[in-house]
């Protein structure tokens, strides 16, 4: 039997989690240099349900291609999709990434940057970005979090979400907004911004490589005997004994009926 963990708060679980990941992933870390705002939103934008590198590949597309993101906002929208064909849903970036852009322009008097959001405070320009076409608060925490304002606002992308449900730690299901404001409310308050941006891509080598959407590995996970659904995986996965056939007899229907109503 499965012993059972017992925490004093519903924070420590989030320590617990992020110290087991950072002993089974942190030689697998990758160092990157911090982007500055804008083309953190853009790369979040394309990041949606893709891969980094595919995400990383349309972004350099991009900018390749129209020099600046001034460029990209007045691009033919058909020719931006073709250019980050290599991401989900195309059809749909493409002209949400366009609209943000636009609104940005129109919001800062004719520029397209996000130099004025060092000068809010956290939230503040978390409602900012939010204001813009298609930014809700992953991408908005992203861009505060991984650019060069380095804030402590952090985003829960699909792969945190789905993790934190198999654990119990969020409901299942829960809706993003929701999910936001329950993993703001755990993290630790002396966790800074590093810290946040080390949990987040823990916590991303672990849904990339083992608790993925359709197969996960839950055999050798070292948050095994946290995780109410692997528990569950695990006993589905198991051979099954093999079932004994009887070589008695074989009853009729009717005699099955009858011996049904005998003891009804």
């Amino acid at each position: 039997m499965a012993q059972l963990i017992l925490f004093d708060t519903a924070g420590d679980i989030i320590v617990e989690i992020h110290n087991r990941l950072w002993t089974a992933y942190h030689h697998e870390l990758r160092t990157w240099e911090r982007p500055e705002p804008i083309d953190m939103l853009g790369l979040a934008m394309l990041s949606q349900r893709t891969s980094h590198d595919d995400a990383w590949t349309a972004y350099t597309n991009l900018l390749s291609a129209y020099g600046d993101w001034a460029g990209v906002a007045s691009a033919p929208t058909l020719d931006i999709q073709r250019r980050i064909r290599m991401t989900t849903w195309p059809e749909q970036k493409a002209p949400r990434l366009q609209s943000a852009l636009l609104n940005i322009e129109y919001l800062r008097g004719g520029r397209i940057d996000l130099d004025n959001l060092p000068g809010l405070n956290t939230d503040d320009a978390l409602h900012w970005l939010e204001q813009l076409y298609g930014v809700r608060r992953k991408i908005s925490s992203a861009v505060l979090l991984f650019s060069t304002t380095h804030r402590r606002a952090f985003p829960v992308d699909t792969g945190h979400r789905r993790l934190m449900m198999r654990l119990n730690v969020l409901p299942y299901l829960i809706g993003w907004d929701a999910a936001h404001a329950r993993i703001d409310e755990l993290l630790p308050p002396t966790w800074n911004a590093d810290d946040f941006e080390l949990h987040h891509d823990l916590a991303k080598i672990h849904n990339q490589t083992r608790c993925t959407a359709a197969d996960p590995q839950c055999d050798g996970c070292p948050l095994s005997d946290l995780c109410t659904y692997g528990r569950v995986n695990r006993r589905k996965t198991q051979p099954k004994s093999p079932v004994r056939r009887s070589t008695g007899p074989r009853r009729s229907k009717a005699r099955s009926q009858m011996l049904a109503l005998d003891f009804s």
